[in-house]
């Protein structure tokens, strides 16, 4: 029995008969390969190999395995919290550290609202407590516009 030969492929009918494909290009023409250059070293005192036993022994413990002091440890005990029914008619307090200390400026009203404001509170009729809420919040109004001019 004869011995198994390799598998070849066929010849290949067909043959290209175009050009090569021209793939110079601007980089290839203009650009140098600089290669890595060996480093000349003077003086170097690895390039001898020369070794120089030490005198004494190499003192083996640090200054950090002198003055550690190890603490004991402790297991760690897993926190799981308690299970209880969550009230749902209880009124939640959506209230949060910053709406509770961000105070918003008052708007600053110009003179022409004043103006306003005033004819208003002239022509109008309110009964006590009115006039006194409105007289308050004009003379806010008005301090914080003459405090932010001055």
């Amino acid at each position: 029995m004869e011995p198994l030969k390799p598998a070849v492929p066929p010849p290949q009918l067909y043959t290209d008969k175009r050009p090569r494909l021209d793939d110079q290009t601007m980089y290839k023409v203009y650009h140098k390969d600089f290669e890595p250059k060996a480093r000349v070293r003077h003086g170097d005192f690895h390039e001898a190999n020369k070794y120089v036993p030490p005198k004494d022994k190499f003192e083996v413990i640090s200054t950090t395995q002198a003055t550690f002091t190890p603490q004991k440890w402790e297991a760690v005990h897993t926190y799981v919290p308690q299970q209880h029914i969550v009230d749902k008619d209880a009124k939640h307090d959506f209230t949060t550290v910053t709406m509770e200390t961000y105070k918003a400026q008052p708007f600053k009203m110009c003179k022409a609202q004043m103006f306003l404001l005033q004819q208003k509170l002239k022509t109008e009729k309110f009964n006590d407590e009115e006039l006194k809420k409105i007289r308050e919040n004009v003379r806010k109004l008005t301090t914080s516009n003459s405090q932010t001019v001055a």
